[in-house]
């Protein structure tokens, strides 16, 4: 999530905090405790929405972070495959392993996974012209070890890129929900104002709350703050 989400996000924790550690105020205003429960289950909700997320993020960041090892060794070998081919005049061989590293890097998933058992499997065939160019079998094995890693990131993954967007559409939306939620709360607070001040300052200070132009005051200043820069 940007900043701006994660800042929201963060508001919601304190003010579901807020209202859980007061039970007996709540109480005092039906309304506050009944709206202050559906809070706390949607709070409960969006938090599952969220962790949802960073789970698809961990993910990513594996298979990402896998990619970029296997590159590490797949683009060198290719290189020098490359070369060796030109050498020995085969074409075949070449055409197979000839592309540039922006169109490897560029490869789907699937894609990436069947040129590199393609590498291999061509680099096993070569070994002896390979060892002029530092590729052995230590180099191969090592290869292979991380397409292995690799193939099992990509098997984890979780959701297309459309799907995920649609996830973090849908916990923007809810906690666009949620600001209204508290947005409505903010009107049913004003009760606690003759009912337990300083349950109603409290929530002030956590939630300052824009009416016509001007903030609620903050205890023990008579004068309204001035409209923050939005």
């Amino acid at each position: 999530m940007d900043n701006y989400h994660e800042d929201l996000n963060s508001g919601f924790h304190s003010m579901d905090e807020f209202f859980l550690e007061r039970p007996d105020q709540l109480k005092l205003v039906p309304a506050m405790e009944r709206k202050a429960g559906v809070f706390h289950m949607n709070f409960v909700s969006l938090s599952g929405e969220i962790e949802d997320i960073e789970k698809t993020k961990g993910i990513t960041d594996a298979k990402n972070l896998a990619e970029d090892g296997l590159l590490e060794y797949l683009l060198p070998v290719r290189a020098s495959q490359r070369s060796v081919f030109k050498d020995k005049g085969d074409l075949e061989s070449l055409a197979a392993v000839d592309l540039s590293d922006s169109d490897i890097r560029g490869m789907r998933d699937t894609e990436l996974v069947a040129f590199a058992g393609k590498v291999i499997k061509l680099a096993t065939a070569n070994l002896e012209p390979l060892g002029e160019h530092k590729v052995n079998e230590a180099t191969i094995a090592e290869l292979k070890a991380r397409l292995d890693d690799y193939s099992k990131k990509i098997g984890k993954s979780i959701g297309n890129p459309q799907q995920k967007g649609e996830m973090r559409k849908a916990v923007f939306v809810h906690m666009s929900k949620m600001r209204e939620m508290l947005e409505d709360m903010d009107d049913v607070v004003e009760a606690y104002q003759r009912l337990d001040k300083g349950f109603y300052d409290q929530y002030c200070a956590l939630r300052p709350v824009k009416r016509a132009g001007i903030r609620h005051r903050k205890p023990g200043n008579d004068t309204p703050e001035p409209p923050k820069a939005e």
